[in-house]
């Protein structure tokens, strides 16, 4: 099963955490997925160490989270938000956590239209490769990412062969 990878997201995130903190202070209702993001990690940082104020700044010039749909930018922040002060000093820990926020926030986004007309072709283009992928694998993967990334997974699948495909998605979502 080919799954997006979100550890650059990760190490950036773990490294702006260790940074320091304060709250970030956007309109929620007017958020970016980076906004959204980073107000529940800067809510973490905050709280892990008050007397710092560099996460506000810090973790939205560092973040990829503008890849995640604002849907999953806001459940994976609320997340990440309750991580424990040592697991989030640790990058093990912030890893593992991470994960675990990434696989419980899939479950509060809504699949969209844009995600179900990707994976329609997204499945399709595996298949011709070989794979049993299935639709609904592909909208429980997907459903995480912005319209600009789904957009670019579509264009990935007029790949002229397999190959090519594999390394244009490991494009797409920074995997090696």
């Amino acid at each position: 099963m080919r799954n997006p990878k979100v550890t650059p997201l990760i190490a950036l995130a773990w490294l702006t955490a260790l940074a320091g903190a304060v709250s970030c202070s956007a309109d929620e209702t007017s958020q970016t997925p980076t906004e959204a993001f980073c107000s529940g990690l800067c809510r973490a940082a905050d709280r892990c160490w008050p007397s710092s104020n560099s996460c506000a700044t810090a973790c939205p010039s560092s973040s990829s989270a503008d890849d995640f749909s604002i849907e999953g930018a806001k459940h994976l922040g609320d997340c990440v938000a309750s991580i424990d002060c040592g697991s989030l000093s640790d990058e093990t820990g912030f890893d593992d956590f991470f994960q675990d926020c990434w696989q419980s926030s899939k479950k509060l986004v809504p699949v969209t239209e844009q995600v179900r007309s990707t994976c329609a072709s997204y499945v399709e283009g595996w298949f011709e490769c070989g794979s049993l992928y299935s639709q609904a694998d592909c909208e429980w993967d997907l459903r995480m990412w912005s319209d600009a990334i789904l957009a670019q997974v579509r264009g990935c699948m007029r790949s002229p062969d397999c190959e090519a495909l594999d390394r244009c998605l490991a494009n797409v979502f920074g995997a090696s």
